[in-house]
């Protein structure tokens, strides 16, 4: 009588603590980790316009090899800003083919025209913004094409982006795009980033 009475507890102790588990594989658990995640971190599309210029008054971020010239840009947004988090000024550095070597010439576009092109890689740089925060990104490589256009000479880059973290709402951040970028005087760079950043939100 006495062991059969501790089976039935037994059995009642292990019904009861099933109750205070849920099953991983129910909607309800999945819908509940959904909802979590989604709490963790925001994402959304964007297009940003600004411009750059050529600007060796700072020091490089980036180690460049022999054959390499290294190349430092500064900029900011275009007013009205196409962010929805204001205005922004922008630093970055990179090492480029040696321009006194001359182009590559045996590039091809999506249609087959050929074209010149100078390589580049590992731009890192940063785009800071009116309230203070920062978002770093990084470029590890691309080409600088160049060909004839309407106006002449025209120079352009559409190679993929990578944010990299940063500071304040930007801490954490990640997310990538296009660079959708040209020039037609060699001088002022016209850039059009389109992609896609995923923001940390902080726990409440």
């Amino acid at each position: 009588m006495k062991k059969v009475i501790i089976a039935i507890f037994a059995l009642c102790l292990l019904n009861s603590c099933d109750k205070e588990f849920l099953d991983v594989s129910s909607d309800e658990f999945n819908s509940s980790e959904m909802k979590s995640s989604e709490l963790k971190s925001s994402s959304e599309k964007f297009t940003w316009e600004f411009y750059t210029i050529t600007d060796e008054d700072f020091d490089a971020f980036v180690p460049c090899n022999k054959n390499e010239e290294h190349w430092y840009q500064t900029g900011e947004s275009i007013i009205p800003s196409t962010s929805r988090f204001g205005a922004f000024d922008t630093k970055m550095n990179f090492c480029m083919d040696n321009f006194l070597d001359g182009p590559s010439l045996d590039g091809e576009d999506e249609d087959g025209v050929p074209y010149a092109y100078y390589s580049y890689r590992v731009v890192k740089g940063y785009f800071l913004f009116e309230d203070g925060d920062r978002l770093n990104f990084t470029v590890p490589k691309g080409e600088v094409r160049l060909g004839y256009g309407g106006e002449g000479l025209v120079m352009w880059w559409d190679d993929t982006f990578i944010f990299t973290g940063g500071t304040g709402k930007f801490k954490g951040a990640s997310g990538r795009g296009t660079t959708m970028a040209n020039s037609t005087d060699g001088m002022i760079n016209n850039h059009n980033w389109t992609g896609e950043i995923r923001l940390v939100k902080k726990s409440v």
